[in-house]
This record gives C-alpha cells, sequence and structure tokens, in this order.
C-alpha cells in the first residue's frame, strides 16, 4: 500500500467493483461516512461514467461504420442470415458473430468476411469501453484500431484496410481517434 499510494492516478489499476452494501449503516450519514472511510484506506475513489454527447456520437459512428461493413461485406449465402437481422448492439448479434468468425476460421474462400466480423468485434469493444470504463479508454481504443488498420503490417490488415480506406464511416471514427 506504501508504493501504491505514491504512482500518479493514472498509472494505478482501473477495478471495477460491484457490491450491494458496501458500507450498510442504519442511517445514510453513517453509511456516507463509513464509505469514505473504506475509500480513503483503500487509495480509491468511486468513478460512474455518464454518457456524454461525444459518447453518443461515437457510438452512433461505430454503428454506422459496422452496418456499412455488415451491408456490403456480410453475405446472406454465407450462413450470416441472423447476423444481418439481429439488432447491432444486441448479445444475440455479438454471439451470431462469433459463430461467424469460428466458421470462417481457416477457409480462405471466407476471408474477407473472417476480417470483417474480427473488425466488427474490435468496433463493439470499444462501444463496450466507452459505457463502461468512459470515453478516455475507449478513445485509446479506437486510436489502437484505426492505426493498426492504417499502418497495415499483416496481410489480414492489408485487406482489412482495402475494404474499409473507401469508407465514409471509417473516416468518421478516424477523426474520432
Amino acid at each position: 500500500m506504501k508504493y501504491y499510494r505514491e504512482i500518479p492516478s493514472e498509472f494505478k489499476p482501473v477495478v471495477l467493483g460491484l457490491t450491494a452494501s458496501p458500507a450498510g449503516e442504519v442511517t445514510v450519514e453513517r453509511t456516507s461516512l463509513k464509505l469514505d472511510k473504506l475509500l480513503d484506506n483503500l487509495s480509491c475513489t468511486i468513478t460512474m461514467p455518464i454518457e456524454s454527447d461525444v459518447q453518443v456520437r461515437l457510438k452512433r459512428c461505430i454503428e454506422d461504420h459496422i452496418e456499412h461493413l455488415r451491408m456490403l461485406h456480410i453475405k446472406v449465402e454465407s450462413g450470416c442470415q441472423a447476423l444481418q437481422e439481429l439488432p447491432l448492439f444486441s448479445p444475440n448479434f455479438r454471439g451470431a458473430l462469433r459463430r461467424l468468425i469460428d466458421r470462417c476460421h481457416g477457409d480462405n474462400r471466407k476471408i474477407k468476411t473472417l476480417i470483417v466480423g474480427e473488425h466488427a468485434m474490435h468496433m463493439l469493444s470499444v462501444v463496450d469501453l466507452s459505457e463502461v470504463l468512459g470515453y478516455k479508454h475507449a478513445m485509446q481504443c479506437l486510436k489502437e484500431c484505426v492505426y493498426r488498420t492504417i499502418h497495415a503490417v499483416y496481410p489480414k490488415r492489408e485487406r482489412l484496410k482495402e475494404m474499409d480506406w473507401k469508407a465514409p464511416h471509417f473516416y468518421s471514427s478516424k477523426r474520432f481517434s
């Protein structure tokens, strides 16, 4: 704990903790005091991300980008009909996307679909980070995703760059990063 207190806040770990009653007392005032003492003992703070206008625009930009990719590059005949019909941010969409990615691995005829599926999953993780840890962490993830696409080193990224480069929604996500 001695060394932890000396570390600058931006280098401390970010932890998500959920509990029903961290400092339950009889009154709100006593609970608040007990919680403040607990937070001080642990050298931590309570943080709750609140969706900002920027986060809403980021989510919409990513949604447009994935919809664009879904319409152009994920074909119904490749066994993805359910994926075409599901709401983008639903758990069922992610499950269908995972199944699509699994089916495409090792099949060179489906490499384009695999690349788009993996990219879509990565972009969805940006939205998750934004909702759970806040905009700052989501931007780091988005920057990494855009950078790896623009400065493609591996053949799969190079193919993604060829597909995405002309997409207007990819340019929007570049602007965010």
